[in-house]
């Protein structure tokens, strides 16, 4: 329990600072930033979490996530954050990204607790605006693993 209150605890902290600097700096070029739930999809299992996009300056954006698998009496907590350029097309709903970021994972049960398993990714990834308030996103993270995420969250 004890590192799940510390992903949990990184992950907010994370969140304020992205917060922090949209307050300093505004959305963007007009984009809007977002917060919801997503899916990883790493092959063994469903991670579900929660991810955002906080634009930072223009075309680059900070994008958090946590996502969590329980099964069989072990949890397993994978958390980071990447540094993005975001792609805007012309007259189009959608953002295309790439960028890269470092992550933790840290796996529990049965008595074992293994926490440190860090590291830099790749990530690339796509925003599909729907509406003023609501995005679809789908982005693969990749490091000597790899998995697809899929999420969707609400724009302020």
């Amino acid at each position: 329990m004890f590192y799940k209150s510390l992903v949990l605890t990184l992950t907010s902290s994370i969140l304020t600072a992205a917060f922090a600097l949209v307050s300093m700096n505004g959305a963007a070029a007009g984009e809007k930033n977002y917060v919801g739930a997503t899916l990883g999809l790493p092959g063994g299992g469903t991670l579900i979490g929660v991810n955002g996009r906080f634009g930072v300056a223009d075309s680059i954006s900070a994008r958090p996530f946590a996502q969590f698998l329980s099964s069989g009496g072990a949890t397993l907590s994978v958390y980071g954050v990447s540094g993005t350029y975001d792609f805007k097309l012309p007259q189009s709903d959608l953002t295309p990204y790439a960028g890269i970021g470092v992550a933790g994972a840290s796996l529990s049960g049965n008595g074992y607790t293994y926490s440190g398993g860090s590291g830099v990714y790749v990530e690339a990834g796509a925003d599909y605006n729907f509406s003023d308030n609501f995005v679809a996103n789908a982005n693969y993270k990749f490091n000597s693993l790899g998995y697809l995420s899929l999420g969707a969250g609400y724009r302020f």
